[in-house]
């Protein structure tokens, strides 16, 4: 059994006979349980309704449940259990045995088990997760570093039962990834240096060569259809760049069928997660319990808008609700002081503009102010001012041409291409150097597409990426927007030409591209087992045919487990464990190194925010052998405190009672089955407390990765806790 699934069945259009009846056939997943099937029923002529329900058992005469972690983390020595049911009325002998793809066992695979009438027995394995473990192509969850496969069976007196499970592996010390990219116009040559320490038994280069634009974004595409939080910004940002990509293929007469079916589901998925975050003033906040944001609502607007126009289904009254909304917001006197406002509503001019007839002497009193704008702002008023020249007829050239030319006039150039650089950062609206150099590339591909910085701009982005993706969402999304602009520009779809890529002097792949393949990338991947440690390793891509090569080369490495030493890098966080009572929930204030099985611990996370922040994020790992307590479910004690997050202040003093009520209005925790999740619109400089509790399940001794706290958006300022290890004793 493999197939483990929450819903077995759904249909949403039976119809019956003139009797009222009606048969559906159901495939039931493996899960040994209790299904309960309901059928809601309603008629066309007189909308009589009714409903029933009827429970199904799904069972064997003898069953085996497997006793494991969610998650395991490389080099976690791990207990595993079968508990085995018999449910016949005779004892039945039986031999269990265990099989592990990624795990080494530490005892006999094989074990013989005699389980009485109507009774149970365990077996249980002591394992280790193979430190050496290798990444996976296709991990369990997304942002897992491989997995392993588990296998249980149980055969004897004439019964068996079999049950596999896939667990995520995840790293224990935190990568550090180095790239270069580049465009091959006939040969290029890079040198590969690896560092000198480094755990050789872990990490790889990775070779992509990509026949087009379309190709490189596609593990961009992929890592924000993976991510794991989902507010207002992130499910945007999950959909947008997709469409875009697609309509982009469109135009060039690609038809990807395949494409077309997956993003109508997952479109329609965010789209309708979109909806039910918009506030009732027809706007959107980070979530639906704060307050609406007029940047965040054009974003959103933006993103149905170009659905829209790609065909897919958006209901228009969620769309004029946020045009209102919007309106309303650039009816409100500008905030001169404040050269974010003037960005913010550039944005929110562009986005309208693409929906109703804006008024261009609007955007033309933005120009007017054009010298209070970063230049992100500079890039989204030149593409407003193209949009109402195009719908009034009235010519915005010379407008467009002067915003052009201080774009052009404040590229930066280096090395590694040309990128634009911004002389304050705007927090509110999460604006970062390599989003401004991705808008000011979309900007000018799109208006400008001959200007000489273009080129150099794809590479400068191309290299900032980091294993397919850039540092953040908004950096992601509007990155492989703007690169899918250039590649319209450019016309490389219509590529047609072979290649070679060599590494140390051998050929590790050949190929060839025209219009069938032009969208797909060819990724290489060398473990650096395998790559030379004392001298550089070459790396030689060439090119024979008319079209674009792209390329990017990332090397991974994992740096000794010993060194992941605390670091402050603009945020402190510490971690600490502690004992919980079991009768009363309430933490004993005594330090907790170990537990047993069925204990519940308290974890407390120390912050210290030196500077204000904005856009936290704060990740705390589990150990593999707990699980978060949920308290918002009924399994939970009534006496279990959820997550509490409080301002510590110094003693004699109190924390102002409107300083409570925000925190508990802008705050918000996920608990997922790996870790835990905290984010805040904006953290006052001061030391704060975050506490909750968790629940050991599973024996065994577990790494425990670091503690996290970053700016989501200005990844930059971070810190990180100490890592350790938790050991779980088997329950008396």
């Amino acid at each position: 059994r493999r197939t483990f699934q929450d819903t077995a069945y759904w249909n949403a259009s039976v119809v019956t006979d003139e009797n009222g009846r009606a048969q559906v056939q159901v495939t039931l997943p493996d899960n040994l349980t209790t299904w309960n099937m309901s059928a809601r029923g309603v008629t066309g002529a007189d909308t009589l309704v009714g409903q029933s329900a009827v429970d199904i058992i799904a069972t064997k005469d003898v069953l085996v449940r497997p006793v494991t972690p969610r998650f395991v983390v490389v080099g976690d020595t791990v207990q595993l259990e079968a508990v085995v049911n018999n449910n016949t009325d005779q004892t039945v002998d039986l031999d269990v045995a265990l099989e592990a793809e990624g795990l080494e066992l530490l005892s006999d695979a094989g074990q013989p088990l005699t389980v009485p009438a109507r009774g149970k027995a365990k077996v249980v394995w002591q394992t280790r997760v193979d430190p050496a473990i290798q990444p996976a192509s296709l991990p369990s969850a997304p942002d897992a570093y491989s997995r392993i496969v588990v296998r249980m069976s149980a055969q004897g007196s004439g019964y068996q039962d079999a049950v596999e499970l896939t667990l995520p592996v995840y790293q224990f010390s935190s990568p550090e990834v180095v790239a270069t990219a580049g465009q091959v116009d006939r040969t290029i040559t890079e040198q590969i240096k690896l560092p000198e320490k480094l755990d050789t038994s872990r990490g790889e280069l990775t070779v992509e060569v990509n026949p087009s634009l379309a190709a490189a974004s596609l593990d961009s595409l992929k890592w924000l259809r993976s991510f794991p939080y989902e507010c207002s910004e992130q499910t945007v940002s999950k959909f947008l760049p997709n469409v875009a990509t697609y309509r982009a293929l469109q135009e060039f007469g690609l038809d990807r069928p395949t494409l077309r079916t997956n993003l109508e589901i997952q479109v329609t998925k965010e789209i309708q997660r979109l909806y039910a975050l918009q506030h009732s003033d027809g706007g959107w906040g980070w979530w639906l319990s704060d307050e609406s944001r007029p940047w965040l609502t054009a974003y959103a607007l933006f993103g149905l808008t170009v659905a829209d126009q790609a065909g897919f289904a958006v209901n228009p009254d969620v769309m004029n609700r946020a045009a209102d909304y919007l309106t309303s917001y650039l009816n409100k006197p500008v905030d001169v002081a404040q050269g974010w406002d003037l960005n913010q509503r550039a944005f929110i001019a562009y986005v309208l503009s693409q929906r109703v007839r804006f008024p261009a002497s609007r955007v033309v009193n933005l120009y007017e102010r054009r010298e209070g704008m970063s230049l992100y702002g500079k890039a989204f008023l030149a593409l407003a001012l193209q949009e109402v020249w195009m719908a009034s007829g009235q010519s915005q050239e010379a407008r467009i041409q002067g915003l052009i030319g201080d774009l052009t006039g404040a590229a930066k150039m280096s090395a590694t291409g040309t990128h634009w650089e911004e002389k304050e950062v705007d927090y509110w609206t999460m604006n970062t150097d390599t989003r401004t150099t991705a808008v000011v590339l979309m900007t000018l591909a799109r208006l400008d597409p001959e200007n000489v910085n273009l080129p150099n701009a794809v590479r400068w982005l191309m290299v900032a990426r980091k294993e397919g993706h850039w540092e953040t969402t908004q950096e992601t999304a509007w990155s492989v927007l703007a690169l899918t602009d250039f590649m319209k520009s450019t016309g490389e779809l219509e590529g047609r030409y072979s290649f070679t890529v060599q590494l140390n002097g051998q050929t590790v792949k050949e190929g060839q591209v025209n219009s069938s393949n032009v969208d797909e990338p060819v990724k290489l991947v060398t473990p650096i087992r395998d790559l030379l440690l004392d001298v550089a390793n070459e790396l030689t891509i060439s090119r024979n045919g008319t079209g674009r090569l792209y390329y990017t080369a990332h090397l991974r490495y994992f740096p000794p487990a010993a060194g992941m030493k605390p670091l402050d890098r603009g945020i402190v966080i510490g971690r600490q464990y502690f004992k919980v009572d079991p009768r009363t929930f309430q933490p004993t204030g005594e330090i907790a190194e170990s537990a047993k099985v069925g204990d519940v611990v308290q974890v407390k996370l120390t912050i210290i925010a030196p500077t204000d922040l904005y856009y936290l994020l704060v990740e705390d790992p589990l150990p593999a052998g707990f699980e978060a307590i949920d308290t918002s479910l009924r399994t939970a004690s009534a006496a279990a405190q959820g997550p509490q997050f409080q301002e510590v202040v110094p003693e004699g003093k109190e924390v102002p009672w409107w300083r409570r009520f925000w925190w508990s209005y802008w705050t918000q925790s996920q608990l997922l089955d790996q870790k835990v999740a905290l984010f805040a619109t904006f953290l006052r400089r001061g030391t704060y407390e975050y506490t909750y509790l968790m629940r050991a399940s599973v024996a065994g001794d577990f790494n425990v990765p670091p503690a996290h706290a970053e700016e989501m958006y200005f990844p930059e300022v971070f810190g990180r806790s100490s890592g350790g290890l938790f050991s779980v004793e088997p329950a008396e």
